[in-house]
């Protein structure tokens, strides 16, 4: 993982592919909060603003002042959320084959060599998605404060791409135990947290630019 990311900062300043920029110059409005810029994004994009809204606050925390590097560094760093996720779930399922191995074709696969190059949010979103994924099936509804973290976790992939509710329909299937009540009793304050991020960002997003 540390690898592939520190080979991918080599390549920073290529220049931005087919709709890439958007998230990047989406980022800038935590510069002067003009509302153009958001409305000039949803014009391009269909992906929410969650990613530019991040890559913003990562380039100003950073004093990196380059959006597109910053949104290149963080769909980069999923390598890293990748590479623990498996780990994870390779220990929990009893996966006998070398994790290091697989993730070593992993990245290699042309998709996601390609997606952790550039600055948008879908490499990132689900790589944060598996590792929160696989941090819960570890903890098994343990009451413990790390729960909270890797739902939260989950609900910000889910603001990144909704996609990603997939993740909390499969925590759902895999604790399953044939009562339909009693798994929802147990996880449903956990999904609430984790569902109530989106609704948050959506609503906001809504009041604030209509979209």
């Amino acid at each position: 993982a540390f690898f592939t990311f520190s080979f991918h900062l080599l390549f920073l300043n290529f220049n931005p592919v087919n709709f890439e920029f958007t998230f990047s110059e989406g980022a800038k409005y935590l510069y002067d909060y003009d509302k153009k810029i958001v409305e000039d994004y949803f014009f391009n994009q269909a992906n929410t603003f969650a990613f530019p809204i991040i890559v913003g606050i990562v380039d100003k925390f950073f004093f990196i002042n380059d959006t597109l590097f910053s949104a290149r560094i963080l769909s980069a760093s999923s390598y890293f959320f990748i590479a623990f996720g498996f780990i994870n779930l390779f220990k929990f399922y009893k996966i006998k084959i070398n994790c290091s191995i697989f993730l070593i074709f992993f990245y290699l696969n042309p998709l996601i060599w390609t997606y952790g190059h550039r600055g948008i949010p879908d490499l990132f979103a689900a790589s944060i998605a598996i590792y929160s994924f696989s941090n819960i099936l570890i903890l098994k509804n343990q009451k413990n404060y790390k729960n909270f973290i890797y739902f939260l976790l989950m609900g910000l992939s889910v603001c990144l791409k909704p996609f990603c509710l997939i993740y909390l329909g499969l925590i759902f299937l895999v604790e399953y135990k044939n009562n339909f009540l009693t798994t929802v009793k147990k996880y449903y304050f956990l999904f609430l947290i984790a569902i109530l991020l989106p609704v948050i960002y959506f609503c906001i997003i809504k009041i604030n630019f209509g979209f």
